[in-house]
């Protein structure tokens, strides 16, 4: 296996957790924050970076470490797959929530109006 896949591979299981970690201790609100934009700028790239080297690999022995990071990156997957299901569904309550402000504020504006109107 390239080593630079198993370096790459290695970081992203770093940043992958950090994120899954964060989540676990921040819950949903951490879509509320720009750091969680940048974080996922951060994977997004790095999951680019690992396809590339898998599109084009250079046959080198496994390794027992190696194999340990593919196996890791993937249970990593699968986290960040839970994680970014529990943002989905964070960021759809919380439109739903700013749709219904918006709807209020309409209708206050709307009172707001016909009573300047009447007066």
């Amino acid at each position: 296996m390239d080593t630079r896949l198993v370096k790459t591979v290695r970081i992203a299981n770093r940043e992958f957790q950090e994120f899954v970690d964060e989540i676990a201790k921040v819950g949903p609100n951490i879509a509320k924050t720009g750091e969680a934009v940048r974080r996922l700028q951060k994977i997004a790239r790095r999951l680019s970076q690992v396809d590339r080297y898998l599109a084009n690999p250079r046959p080198l022995p496994a390794t027992p470490e190696s194999e340990y990071e593919i196996l890791q990156y993937k249970e990593n997957l699968k986290a960040l797959k839970r994680a970014f299901e529990t943002l989905q569904y964070a960021l759809l309550a919380e439109k739903s929530q700013i749709e219904n402000t918006r709807a209020n504020m309409k209708a206050a504006k709307a009172w707001a109006h016909s009573l300047r109107e009447t007066s």
